[in-house]
């Protein structure tokens, strides 16, 4: 895949995150790639020069790689919580073959949108 997908998405403070949200990679034709030997990485920053990271994902740690081309992003309601409220972050999400080449997958804005109740 030579195209980055461009999405954009919101994250809502103190509510779980992700288990309806995905990617799929699929190569030209459209069938999805087997990544689950892959790895991955997603940085959410304030914007691009920052070197403040907002959030931080990898597989093990809020992303997780399926052999259907998934890649699933989740993070709990406490670590949502933990977010400050911001309009118009950036982020961006890099894919790793078994022989080292690097692709972005996708960019885009995040929103984290104030929550009221909480623990």
């Amino acid at each position: 895949m030579t195209t980055t997908l461009v999405y954009d998405f919101k994250i809502k403070q103190y509510a779980s995150f992700g288990s309806d949200f995905n990617f799929k990679y699929l190569d030209s034709v459209g069938d999805p790639i087997d990544i689950s030997g892959y790895t991955a990485r997603l940085q959410v920053r304030p914007d691009k020069e920052s070197g403040t990271i907002l959030v931080d994902m990898n597989e093990g740690a809020g992303l997780t790689l399926g052999s259907d081309g998934t890649i699933n992003l989740s993070l709990t309601a406490a670590q949502t919580g933990n977010l400050a409220p911001i309009k118009g972050a950036v982020y961006d999400l890099l894919i790793v073959d078994g022989s080292g080449l690097v692709t972005r997958f996708a960019e885009g804005l995040v929103d984290i949108s104030a929550g009221v109740t909480h623990d």
